[in-house]
């Protein structure tokens, strides 16, 4: 399953949301929260209002987290978001409940778009992905700028936050 969602943000949020990760130079760590701690910082409200987006969508009901990140420019082969430490040592594949993509900054890009086995979507400034886990997915190589968010809810914690 596969949801496109335009138009998520009001022109200041996703200018905001811009400026946290561009202007700021905030990490592309991966940064997990629990559900038990409110978000309620600005760089980390609209992750709340994405999630609300996939609940609508996806059943959630078992999370108990979700981890978060940004890319900056770039191109990602061919993959499934999954607990990578725990492939590593056990050999399972763990995937999360549902995957997000948000583009807050999308500007002069030719390629970049978000393709499946099935489907070729085009980033555009303020439009949401959300797709179950287990869907192949990379992003192909671009120039230009290409900002996006991207946002995991868990049912455990993947063993690299343990």
């Amino acid at each position: 399953m596969l949801v496109i969602i335009d138009n998520v943000f009001n022109a200041p949020t996703v200018q905001a949301i811009a400026d946290d990760y561009i202007l700021h130079k905030k990490s592309t760590d991966i940064i997990w929260c629990d559900t038990s701690y409110p978000v309620i910082s600005k760089s980390t409200a609209p992750v709340s209002a994405l999630l609300n987006l996939a609940f609508k969508n996806f059943d959630v009901s078992q999370m108990i987290g979700f981890e978060y990140w940004a890319h900056y420019n770039s191109a990602v082969n061919w993959h499934f978001d999954k607990d990578e430490v725990e492939l590593q040592i056990t050999g399972q594949l763990h995937f999360p409940l549902c995957e997000i993509v948000y583009y807050p900054l999308i500007e002069n890009l030719d390629g970049g778009w978000f393709v499946t086995h099935h489907e070729r979507i085009k980033p555009e400034t303020n439009r949401a992905i959300i797709f179950s886990s287990n869907l192949e997915h990379m992003i192909e190589p671009f120039t230009g700028t290409r900002l996006s968010v991207s946002i995991n809810p868990w049912n455990r914690k993947p063993k690299a936050h343990i």
